[in-house]
C-alpha cells in the first residue's frame, strides 16, 4: 500500500526529465546520513557537546543517543516540504493527481496549483519551522525547547525567521491540514523509526551555544545531501527506509571524501615541548631556545582539562605568533580541539601569517593531509595561497613526485588548500585557516549563514591578534565573539602588546571569569572553568632598551628641520606622521631641501597595491632583520609603518599619537641587535615626539590629527609623555599605558588644559557609549540570553546586515557590520593616452578593451590580478560620491568588476596628462596621480 508521504516531491529535474524526482522521505534520511557520518569524522569532544546539549552523559550511549536525537532532528529540517504552499510549485509533479484523490488538497480544498508568483511563495523551511514544534511537544519535548529547535533547523537557508514570515506559515493554505497533517506525522514517525531514537530527553532549555551547532550542522548537512545525484535515485531503495538511510551514509562518505572533508585528528598524539616543536626554524646545527614567555605558556597550559581562554600580554618580539601556534598544538591534544583559526587586523597581517601557518602545519603535520584556507576578499591573488589550490574538488591522482601538486616538495604537499572551502561562507568549516578578524565577526552579525560561520569556530582554538588594534565598536565585537566562542567549546587566544585594564577585564569576562586578577607585565592571564590565573613573565633582558625622548613643535616646518638634522648624522631615520597629506608635504619639503630621492623612501596607503608593496619589499631588504642596510635613509610614512613591519630604525621621529601608538611605533627603534658602528650618530635610541613642548598643547585641527584619533587620548598623551623624558622597554609600557586609559587627570596640569581634558573625556564618553550601543544593536545577542521560540529580537525583524556571503573585509573600511569608519571606495587608476586606457601610463602595455570590463575578460586570474595591482582604496568625500558618475561620464559605467569579490566595489579612475601630470577631476575634486607621492588631492 503507498503511503501518502511516498507521493509527495521534494527533488527533482522538473522541466527537463519530469519522472526523475526524490520523495521527502529520501531527501530527510539523504541529509541526517550527512549529519551522520560528519559526526563520525568530528573528535569525540565534539559528539560529547551533542550529548551536553541533550542532557545525556558524556560517555559511549550517551554520545550515541545524542547523535542519532540530532541527526533526526536534522532530518526533519524539510518537514515543510510536506505542505501546499511548497508541493504546488512544480506543475508537473507526475503524482498530483493521485495525491489529490488521497485527499492531499490544495489551499483549502482546490485540487489544482495555485500558480502564485514565485515572490509570494511561503518558504518550506518556514513550514518546517511552523509545524515542528506541535509534533515534538506531542512526542514528549518541552515546549519551549520544540520551538528553539525548530527554529534551528528551520533556519537552514541562511535565517532565522522574521516573526511576520512565520506569520504566514501558519495559516492553514499553506501548511495544509487534515490529510496533510497526517503525512508530516508519517514522516516524522518514519525519521524516528529508522534513526531508533528513544524517548525525548528532559531537557527543559536549548540556549545559544546548542542552538547554532544544530542549525550549522544542519545546513552543512543539507549543502552535502543536496549534492546527491538524482539520477542514481531509484524509488524501489525507499521501500526499506532503514536500508535506504545506510545506502545514503554510503554516499555521504563519498560525498564528503570528495571535498576532503577528513577525520579530525590531534596535529601531536603526545606532549611536545616548545624547543622541539619550532627546531625547524634554526639551522639543524641549532637549538631552538624558546624565551622566557614561552616557557611559561607551555607550563600554564599543561595541565588544563577545560576550554581555555589564553591573553597574552607582551612586548613586540617575545615570540607570541609561535605561542598561539604552540598553544593550539597542547588544546588540541589536551581537549579534543577540531581546528584553527588565525585572526588578523588586515589582509597584509594575514597574509604574513598564512606562511607561517602553513610553514607550520608542513613541519608538524606529520604528513598528513591538510586543509588550510586564507580568507579575504583579496585570497586569489595571494601567491602563497595559489600555490596551496587544488584542482578540482577530487583526490589528487598518483604521479611523479617530483611533479605532484606543481612540483611541491614532500614535506609542502601535506597542507593544500581544497577548492570546495574557497567559497567564503564555507571557508570557516577548514580545519585550519588564517584570516581577517571580520571574517570570524561576522558570526555574530544577522548576516546570512553566521551560524555556520559559528559552528566552524566551534571546538577550535581561535587566535585574536593584536586585540588593542581596535575601536570601541568592534572591540565590543570582540567581546561578542569571544562570548559565543565560550558557549561553543572553544578555546581563545588573545594577544597583544598591552590592554588598557578595562579592556583587559572585560574580555576575560566574557569568556565567563569569575574575576580578573592583576599581574605586573609582561603577563599571561588563563581562564578556564571560570578560574583565573594571571602570572608576570620575566621579559628577555637582552630587548631592553632606554629611549630618550625629546620633543618639537607640531609644525611641517619644524619636523622637516629635525629630519634633516637627524639624517645628517647618517643611519636610518624612521618619520612617522599622522595623515598621508601631512607625509606627501613633508618629502615635498625634504626634495626642496636637496636630500636625494634615492635617499627617501615614502610609504603609505593611498597608492597602487603594486606600488606600495614594491615599497614595503624595499624596506623588508633595506631595513629587515638581516637587510641590506644603506648608510643613510629617511623613511617616511604614514601609520601603516606602526602595522606589522618588521624594520630596524636607528631614530625615529613621529606625531603625537595615543600613548599605546607612540609605544607600538617605538618598538621599531634599535629593534634588532647590532654593531654600534652601523647606527652612526644613533648609538642611543632616541625617539623625538612632534607636539610634545612642555609649554603648549598641540594644535590639533590644523595637523587634522583630532581627525584621526580622540582628542583626549591626544591630550592624555601630551600630558604624560612631556614629563618623560626616558622611557624604560618594556619596563614602563604597561605603567603608560595604563595611565594614559585612567580618567583621573595628572598632576600638574594648568586650568586650560584640565578644561579641555574635561571637554574632551566628555565627548569621548559620548562616541564610545555611541559605538558600544551600536555594536549591541548590530550583533546578535549574547548566547546566554539567545531568543528561543519565534525568533521576536527586533534584530532578527530587521532587514539583515547583508545577504551577501562574500562580503569584504579590511582595516580600511567598515564592512558587513564589522567595522565604523568613513566610507571608501576602490579606484583603479586608468592612464589615457589618445583614446586607449593603460593600467601603467607608459603604455608599452596593451591597452584595455571592453572585453576587460565584461565577464569574458574577468574570467582570467591575471587580469584580474592586474587591476587588482593597480587598485588603492580612498576614502575622500568627493570620490566616494562621485566616483560612479566619473565612470559613466568615461563610457565606463557598464563593467563587470564587481562580480570578481577581489575587485567588487572598484570603479576606474581615469586620469589625463597635463603639463606632465596625471589628473582628473571627481565632484569637483581635482586628484593627481603622482608616482613618487601617490594619489594626491588638490
Amino acid at each position: 500500500m503507498t503511503t501518502l508521504h511516498q507521493l509527495l516531491w521534494a527533488k527533482s529535474a522538473k522541466k527537463e526529465t519530469p519522472d526523475n524526482w526524490k520523495p521527502v522521505l529520501a531527501h530527510l534520511l539523504d541529509v541526517a546520513a550527512c549529519a551522520w557520518e560528519v559526526l563520525l569524522l568530528e573528535p569525540e569532544s565534539t559528539r560529547n557537546q551533542y550529548a551536553q546539549d541533550f542532557g545525556y552523559p558524556q560517555t559511549q550511549e550517551g554520545r550515541d543517543t545524542a547523535m542519532r536525537w540530532t541527526c533526526a532532528l536534522i532530518a526533519l529540517h524539510d518537514l515543510g516540504k510536506a505542505s501546499p504552499a511548497f508541493e504546488q510549485q512544480w506543475t508537473e509533479w507526475p503524482k498530483k493527481a493521485e495525491a489529490a484523490t488521497l485527499g492531499l488538497d490544495w489551499n483549502e480544498g482546490r485540487t489544482g496549483p495555485s500558480h502564485k508568483p514565485l515572490g509570494d511563495v511561503v518558504s518550506h523551511s518556514l513550514i518546517s519551522h511552523a509545524t515542528l514544534p506541535a509534533l515534538l511537544t506531542t512526542h514528549g519535548w518541552n515546549d519551549n525547547v520544540a520551538r528553539h529547535l525548530a527554529d534551528a533547523v528551520g533556519a537552514h537557508h541562511g535565517f532565522r525567521a522574521k516573526a511576520t514570515e512565520l506569520a504566514k506559515a501558519e495559516k492553514p493554505k499553506e501548511q495544509g491540514r487534515g490529510r496533510w497533517e497526517e503525512v508530516r506525522q508519517e514522516l516524522y514517525d518514519a525519521v524516528c523509526t529508522v534513526l531508533d531514537v528513544p524517548v525525548p530527553p528532559s531537557i527543559q532549555t536549548f540556549s545559544g551555544g546548542p542552538y547554532m551547532r544544530l542549525a550549522g550542522l544542519t545546513s552543512f548537512a543539507d549543502w552535502i545531501g543536496s549534492s546527491f545525484e538524482l539520477e542514481k535515485f531509484e524509488h524501489g531503495h525507499l521501500e526499506d527506509p532503514t536500508a535506504y538511510f545506510e545506502r545514503a551514509r554510503t554516499l555521504a562518505c563519498e560525498k564528503l571524501a570528495q571535498i576532503d572533508w577528513q577525520l579530525r585528528l590531534p596535529l601531536s598524539s603526545t606532549a611536545q615541548e616548545f624547543a622541539d616543536v619550532f627546531k625547524y626554524m634554526v639551522p639543524e646545527d641549532e637549538h631552538f631556545q624558546p624565551r622566557p614567555l614561552q616557557t611559561a605558556t607551555q607550563e600554564l597550559l599543561s595541565e588544563v582539562a577545560a576550554p581555555t581562554l589564553l591573553l597574552v600580554e607582551a612586548p613586540m618580539g617575545e615570540g607570541k605568533t609561535e605561542i598561539a601556534l604552540y598553544s593550539h598544538l597542547t588544546l588540541q591534544r589536551q581537549l579534543g580541539h577540531r581546528g584553527l583559526y588565525i585572526a588578523l587586523p588586515t589582509q597584509a597581517t594575514g597574509n604574513a601569517m598564512f606562511g607561517r601557518t602553513t610553514d607550520f602545519l608542513n613541519h608538524v603535520g606529520g604528513g598528513r593531509p591538510l586543509d588550510l584556507q586564507l580568507l579575504h576578499g583579496g585570497k586569489e591573488l595571494v601567491r602563497d595561497f595559489q600555490n596551496l589550490r587544488v584542482h578540482p574538488n577530487t583526490q589528487p591522482e598518483a604521479t611523479d613526485p617530483q611533479e605532484e601538486l606543481n612540483g611541491r616538495s614532500e614535506a609542502q604537499r601535506s597542507v593544500t588548500a581544497r577548492e570546495w572551502f574557497t567559497v567564503r561562507k564555507r571557508a570557516l568549516l577548514s580545519e585550519y585557516g588564517v584570516g581577517t578578524v571580520d571574517q570570524a565577526l561576522l558570526g555574530v552579525l544577522p548576516v546570512a549563514h553566521q551560524f555556520i560561520r559559528l559552528w566552524g569556530l566551534g571546538n577550535r582554538t581561535v587566535v585574536l591578534d593584536e586585540v588593542h588594534a581596535y575601536d570601541m565598536y568592534t572591540g565590543h565585537l570582540i567581546e561578542e565573539l569571544v562570548k559565543w566562542l565560550h558557549a561553543l567549546g572553544s578555546s581563545v587566544i588573545l594577544m597583544s602588546a598591552t590592554l588598557p585594564r578595562a579592556r583587559r577585564e572585560a574580555l576575560l569576562r566574557a569568556y565567563g571569569a569569575d574575576s580578573a586578577p592583576w599581574a605586573e607585565y609582561p603577563r599571561l592571564t588563563r581562564v578556564s572553568g571560570g578560574a583565573v590565573r594571571a602570572v608576570t613573565v620575566q621579559a628577555d633582558a637582552s630587548r631592553n632598551k632606554t629611549l630618550q625622548v625629546r620633543g618639537l613643535p607640531e609644525s611641517l616646518h619644524a619636523v622637516a628641520a629635525r629630519t634633516l638634522e637627524l639624517h645628517a648624522q647618517g643611519g636610518i631615520t624612521a618619520v612617522i606622521v599622522n595623515t598621508v597629506q601631512r607625509a606627501q608635504d613633508l618629502r615635498r619639503a625634504l626634495a626642496d631641501a636637496g636630500v636625494p630621492d634615492d635617499e627617501v623612501l615614502l610609504f603609505h596607503a593611498r597608492a597602487r597595491n603594486k606600488d606600495r608593496r614594491s615599497r614595503e619589499e624595499r624596506v623588508l631588504a633595506q631595513l629587515g632583520k638581516n637587510g641590506n642596510r644603506p648608510e643613510r635613509l629617511i623613511l617616511l610614512g604614514s601609520q601603516v609603518l606602526e602595522q606589522s613591519l618588521d624594520y630596524d630604525a636607528d631614530v625615529m621621529l613621529t606625531d603625537l599619537a595615543p600613548v599605546d601608538l607612540v609605544l607600538q611605533r617605538a618598538g621599531r627603534l634599535h629593534r634588532h641587535a647590532r654593531k654600534e658602528e652601523v647606527r652612526a650618530g644613533h648609538v642611543k635610541p632616541v625617539l623625538h615626539i612632534a607636539g610634545l613642548t612642555p609649554e603648549a598643547v598641540p594644535d590639533m585641527k590644523g595637523t587634522a590629527w583630532q581627525y584621526i584619533y580622540q582628542p583626549w587620548t591626544l591630550l592624555r598623551a601630551w600630558a604624560i609623555l612631556k614629563d618623560q623624558p626616558i622611557i624604560d622597554l618594556p619596563a614602563q609600557l604597561d605603567e603608560l599605558v595604563q595611565r594614559a586609559y585612567q580618567e583621573a587627570d595628572p598632576d600638574g596640569l594648568g586650568a586650560d588644559v584640565q578644561t579641555r581634558l574635561a571637554a574632551a573625556l566628555i565627548r569621548k564618553t559620548t562616541q564610545d557609549s555611541g559605538g558600544q550601543a551600536k555594536a549591541t544593536l548590530s550583533a546578535i545577542v549574547s548566547p546566554e540570553t539567545f531568543p528561543s521560540g519565534e525568533s521576536k529580537d527586533p534584530r532578527w525583524d530587521a532587514d539583515p546586515i547583508s545577504n551577501d556571503d562574500e562580503v569584504g573585509d579590511e582595516g580600511e573600511r567598515p564592512v558587513g557590520g564589522t567595522r565604523l569608519g568613513d566610507e571608501s571606495v576602490t579606484v583603479v587608476p586608468l592612464f589615457r593616452q589618445g583614446n586607449s586606457l593603460y593600467l601603467d601610463p607608459d603604455g608599452m602595455k596593451a591597452p584595455l578593451t571592453s572585453r576587460d570590463f565584461g565577464n569574458a575578460g574577468l574570467r582570467q586570474l591575471n587580469l584580474v590580478s592586474a587591476i587588482h595591482e593597480c587598485s588603492v582604496r580612498l576614502s575622500r568625500y568627493q570620490v566616494v560620491k562621485g566616483i560612479a558618475a566619473h565612470a559613466k561620464a568615461n563610457g565606463l559605467s557598464k563593467i563587470h568588476w564587481s562580480e570578481v569579490p577581489a575587485l567588487r566595489d572598484a570603479l576606474p579612475l581615469v586620469l589625463d596628462q597635463q603639463d606632465g601630470r596625471w589628473v582628473t577631476n571627481v565632484d569637483g575634486l581635482l586628484i593627481r596621480y603622482d608616482f613618487e607621492l601617490g594619489v594626491v588631492y588638490g
